[in-house]
């Protein structure tokens, strides 16, 4: 069987550009590593601390001398079983193609620096 010498020039064409593809595969997934460590450690800083509330002005009533609220009507519930309402269906699992990257990194052998 005789295999033409573009046929051969054209397989060797494919294998390179296949082994660009893998380096630049292992690239994206190092970049998506570093990406996930930055925004982990942007969610570790601590936030401020909110504002304390300001004091009343000495022309305001303290809580103590401020009359009560009247109270809230609620419209009667009827009775009857709170869980009348559809049962809560079990989500589907995802499609492998939409699995967190997470998961792909604890499963192949690419190091994520």
């Amino acid at each position: 069987m005789e295999v033409s010498k573009e046929t051969v020039q054209a397989s060797f064409e494919l294998n390179r550009i296949a082994e660009e593809l893998v380096e630049i595969k292992i690239a994206l997934f190092q970049l998506v590593g570093m990406l996930h460590q930055q925004l982990q450690q942007n969610q570790e800083i601590p936030t401020p601390p909110m504002e304390e509330p300001s004091l009343p002005e000495p022309s305001e009533p303290l809580p103590a001398d401020r009359p009560e609220p009247e109270p809230i009507e609620r419209p009667e519930t009827e009775p009857g079983h709170p869980n009348e309402s559809e049962p809560i269906k079990k989500p589907e699992p995802l499609p492998d193609n939409l699995k967190p990257v997470s998961n792909y990194f604890s499963q192949s052998k690419i190091k994520v620096i």
